[in-house]
């Protein structure tokens, strides 16, 4: 896969890549970012994904330069729930 080679990737081009479905790549990188693996980039429609330091250190690689601004990406805040 392109991530664990140290390539910044995009859904799509990892989807064409493996032959597996967009929406599985979106669940698998879901999985990834969760657990600190993988930093996404979202520029306007596409997500761009890479590995983290710790992502490239489980796989034994040297974590690749930090592509745009992929290191201040921060996860997602959640909207407070709406009073009734």
């Amino acid at each position: 896969m392109a991530i664990a080679e140290g390539e910044n990737a995009t859904g799509g081009e990892t989807a064409r890549r493996l032959g597996i479905s967009p929406a599985s790549v979106s669940e698998h990188t879901t999985v990834l970012r969760d657990a600190g693996l993988i930093q996404s980039l979202r520029v306007r429609n596409t997500m761009r994904h890479t590995l983290t330091p710790l992502g490239a250190e489980l796989l034994g690689r040297t974590a690749p330069p930090p592509v745009g601004s992929l290191t201040d990406v921060r996860p997602p805040v959640k909207a407070p729930a709406r009073m009734a």
